[in-house]
């Protein structure tokens, strides 16, 4: 009967921990605005990085770069969108 009462404790403790993770919270809203504005900055600076690579030496452009720019900053703004939505 005690391995099924400290079973129970367990499961409540889990449940009490999680939703104090996933609890609505600004700082957790905050830490997505952030991190979307670094996705961003990091895409266009990875941008001008395959710029300047293309034009001082003549490296074309492969599918994965471009591919890989747009896609993150995509996610970067959709990232600082919801975060600024949801902060309003």
């Amino acid at each position: 009967m005690s391995g099924m009462v400290s079973l129970v404790v367990m499961i409540k403790t889990m449940i009490k921990t999680l939703l104090k993770v996933i609890s609505f919270n600004l700082v957790h809203l905050k830490i997505v605005s952030f991190f979307g504005g670094f996705i961003i900055l990091w895409s266009l600076s990875y941008w001008l990085f395959v710029m300047a690579k293309a034009i001082l030496w003549s490296d074309p452009f492969t599918g994965y770069s471009n591919m890989m720019i747009i896609i993150s900053f995509l996610h970067g703004v959709q990232l600082l969108a919801i975060g600024i939505l949801v902060e309003h």
